[in-house]
């Protein structure tokens, strides 16, 4: 069997999730935001999304995201760095939180 990279493929089931309550639910997607930058951000997005209606889960996923540097530059949820983390372009920091996704830096 000749392994794919990810980059080569779409959307693809990885992972089995079941809800802890067992009710057949889904699809769902899983967001490795501890390893993948691409991740994190999403997970910014989310919770700015969803602070209006769910306040402490927003809470607890910017929380969770500060605790976790997504890149080498030690910064959390940074599409800045991931960005030149890849393409050796650097690009400023927004000091206001990746483009207003919430997530404060240092």
């Amino acid at each position: 069997m000749t392994a794919v990279d990810d980059r080569q493929r779409g959307l693809y089931g990885k992972y089995c999730v079941e809800r802890a309550d067992g009710k057949d639910k889904g699809p769902y997607f899983v967001l490795a935001y501890t390893s993948d930058p691409h991740a994190a951000v999403a997970l910014a997005a989310y919770a700015k999304s969803c602070e209006g209606d769910y306040p402490m889960l927003a809470a607890d996923l910017r929380e969770a995201l500060q605790s976790q540097p997504g890149c080498e530059c030690g910064e959390a949820a940074c599409q800045w760095c991931a960005i030149h983390s890849e393409t050796g372009n650097p690009r400023p920091h927004d000091p206001y939180g990746d483009e207003g996704l919430g997530v404060r830096h240092g």
